[in-house]
């Protein structure tokens, strides 16, 4: 036998034996760590995407940002600037996935940011457009928009 053909006997058996017996490495973990959430009013500054009225609009009640578009014309689009801001109070940009759309019972209400990103510590104006075509006369719409925000 020569050299070659025992080293090459060698490697075979090694690497049957790690097919055979596995590598030693794991397929699962589990193991507990603590996690601490905690919540704060849109407006408070202290979350981290922020929501400031900057119009008769908007408020905040119960912590949270509400629109009150009454009396909206029939037939018509209505197109509302700078209705509240969304503020970055996170500490790297956010990206806006937007623009941000509900409707039904024939109305239609769009939010539109000023921008797609917002730097840390910086906010964006985010526009609304209402569209009643098709609505009735005292149609209403009073629907939850999910704001998608990524960091």
């Amino acid at each position: 036998m020569n050299r070659r053909n025992v080293l090459a006997g060698l490697g075979g058996i090694v690497a049957g034996g790690g097919a055979l017996l596995g590598t030693g490495a794991f397929s699962t973990v589990s193991a507990d760590r603590t996690v601490t959430v905690s919540t704060a009013d849109d407006d408070s500054g202290s979350a981290l995407v922020g929501f400031s009225p900057t119009s008769s609009y908007a408020s905040v009640s119960s912590g949270t940002l509400q629109l009150d578009l009454s009396n909206v014309n029939l037939d018509a689009t209505v197109t509302l600037t700078g209705v509240f801001d969304i503020v970055n109070n996170h500490s790297a940009q956010i990206a806006l996935n937007s623009p941000w759309t509900v409707s039904a019972n024939g109305i239609s209400v769009t939010l539109t940011p000023g921008s797609s990103t917002v730097a840390s510590g910086s906010s964006t104006a985010v526009d609304v457009e209402i569209v009643t075509d098709g609505a009735a006369s005292g149609a209403s719409l009073n629907q939850t928009v999910t704001i998608d925000v990524t960091a």
